[in-house]
Order: structure tokens, then sequence, then C-alpha cells
């Protein structure tokens, strides 16, 4: 084999080690991303229902305090019709006094029946709402923790990643800048893998048998070759 063409072989076969777990690293560090998201999503949805339930309970205390409001002006009435009552001098005043005095003991009443109700309902959505806050605190600090230790994860692996990168601008330097743009050419269009070897005829990269002549070349090894069938760069296994 020519000794440039190993030379630079050897540092292709580097850059696609390089490049390979720089790609398992993005997609690490990706899956720790969505997981983050995925984690956020759970407990906004539970935000979610505890803010609904809230705004529920304030409608209801809203509606109770309307009703005690009511309650206290129907009684303003009942003790201003009952001083009245004392004045009337002719039975027919007399007796619409009386009628409205009924109409508003009515009214109170159908407003407490209606309270008793409500503190029911008053009850047991201020239990709902406690336990869907006890809910949150709880997925609140699950979160956190989680979200801790998929950040070391993540520290960890883009940690990692800057090495690579360095790894690889290092490497970058040691190639030629046509050896780079080959290089960089073959990484696009293989989807990631650029440089596969090549076994018992088949390149690794795309698996398809290859001609004969073009494998007896390739092991000869007297330049930088190109699989026929899916344009990745090959070398022989044994190098």
């Amino acid at each position: 084999m020519n000794p440039s063409v190993k030379k630079e072989l050897d540092i292709l076969i580097r850059l696609q080690e390089t490049e390979t777990r720089a790609q398992e690293l993005r997609a690490a560090i990706k899956d720790v991303e969505m997981r983050q998201l995925q984690l956020e999503e759970v407990l906004n949805s539970e935000r979610l229902q505890l803010e609904e339930r809230e705004s529920a309970l304030m409608k209801l205390k809203k509606q109770y305090t309307g009703f005690e409001e009511d309650l206290r002006y129907n009684e303003e009435r009942l003790k201003k019709s009952e001083q009245t009552l004392r004045t009337v001098t002719n039975n027919r005043d007399y007796q619409v006094l009386l009628r409205e005095m009924d109409d508003n003991r009515k009214a109170n009443s159908r407003i407490q029946e209606a309270m008793v109700a409500l503190i029911d309902e008053l009850t047991s959505m201020e239990i709902s709402v406690t336990e869907i806050q006890g809910r949150v605190d709880e997925e609140a600090r699950r979160v956190e923790e989680q979200k801790a230790e998929l950040l070391t994860s993540c520290t960890r692996e883009r940690d990692s990643l800057a090495s690579l990168e360095e790894e690889r601008r290092s490497l970058g330097n040691l190639a030629s800048a046509r050896l780079m743009k080959l290089f960089d050419q073959a990484i696009r269009l293989g989807g990631g893998i650029g440089v596969s070897c090549v076994r018992g005829n088949i390149c690794k990269g795309c698996f398809m048998k290859l001609p004969p002549q073009f494998c007896i070349e390739l092991q000869r090894g007297n330049e930088i070759s190109r699989c026929p069938r899916c344009n990745r760069i090959v070398y022989w296994d044994d190098i």
C-alpha cells in the first residue's frame, strides 16, 4: 500500500470514528432535552388542572359572597318593613307590606338553602384543590430531581462532544484541504457514515457486493477510493 494513501486512510478512519461518536453524543443530548421537555409537560398539565380548580373555587366563593350580600340586603328590608308595619294605618297597605315581608322571608329561605348546598360544593372543591396542590408540589420536586440528574448526564455528554470536536479539528489539521472536503462530502452523502470498510467484496456502508476488479485495486491501496454503489470512502478491511 502506498504510504501516503495509508496515512490519509488512517486519518479518515479516525475522523469517521470521531464523527460516529459525536453523532451518538448529539443524539443522547437531544434525547435528554426531549426528556426534560416531557417532564415539564407533565408538570404543566398538573399545574393547569390546579389553576382550573382554583379558578372554579374562586367562582364558588364569589357566588357564596353574593348570596351573603343578598341575604343581608333582604334582612335589612325586613327590618325596615317591620318598622314601617307599626306605623301603617290602613288595611290595604298593611296587607301589601305583609306580602312583601313574606316574599323576602321566602327569598331568604331559598338563599340559605342554596348557601348550604354551596358550602358542601366549596368544601369538596377545597379538598380537591389541596390534593392537586400536593400532587403538583410532589411532581415539581420529582421533576427538579430528575432534571438535575439529566443535567449532570447532559453536561458530561456535552464535555465529551467538545473533546471530540477538538479531536476532529486536530485531525483536520493533519489532513489536506482536499481530503477534508472529500470526507465532509462523503459524510453528507452517506448520512453520517462517510468512511466504510470492504470485507469479502461487500461494502459495509451500503452492504452491496462490489466488482472484483474494484476490490483488487482497493487492496493495492494506491489511491483513496469511493464505493461505486453508495459513494462512501472505502478501504480494504485488513489495512
